[in-house]
């Protein structure tokens, strides 16, 4: 299965398209065949070795991509083959406090798919039934760019003491509106 890689020493010069093993079983697991990709910082960040966060991605040479929609491969977990889906890119246990208080984005064992696991610049991935979202009528183009754009900025205003998104203007993109003030 070809994937895009980043090996040492990193930096674009180490990015290369290569044959890697194909995704082992994992408990919970979906398998999904990879149909897009977002670009980010964060993968710029991780190519060229200054991951964010203090997080270390798997030692090199490491698959890249955060953003990610794909295709269900299997009837499994109630996703149904065929189903287009979102793949959350974030890596939570559910069982620390901040996980239990609905900040799983903030998990304290966790991190960013695609920089603590391997990411999803490849053709398939299996990923957590809990870190998939159904794309439904969203275009293929808006549905890439929720895991790292829209939730970014969706976590920010439901920070506490912030009024619910629902009090900024609905007719501003929710990727500007982190940029409003709501009052």
């Amino acid at each position: 299965m070809l994937a895009v890689v980043v090996d040492k020493p990193f930096g674009i010069e180490s990015l290369r398209v290569t044959d890697v093993k194909e995704p082992g079983e994992m408990e919970n697991g979906v398998r999904i065949r990879v149909t897009m990709g977002g670009i980010n910082p964060l993968d710029y960040a991780v190519v060229n070795g200054r991951v964010l966060y203090n997080l270390n991605p798997p030692l090199p040479p490491h698959i890249v991509g955060s953003e990610i929609i794909g295709v269900v491969e299997e009837d499994k977990y109630g996703f149904r083959k065929g189903e287009k889906v979102i793949v959350y890119d974030r890596v939570f246990d559910g069982t620390c406090d901040l996980c239990l208080s609905g900040n799983e984005h903030i998990c304290r064992n966790g991190g960013i798919w695609g920089v603590v696991t391997n990411g999803g610049f490849t053709e398939h991935v299996v990923v957590s039934k809990e870190a998939l979202f159904r794309q439904g009528s969203l275009s293929d183009e808006v549905a890439v760019s929720i895991p790292i754009a829209a939730l970014t900025a969706y976590h920010a205003l439901m920070r506490p003491g912030r009024p619910p998104p629902s009090l900024c203007s609905s007719t501003v993109p929710l990727e500007t509106q982190a940029s409003l003030r709501c009052r």
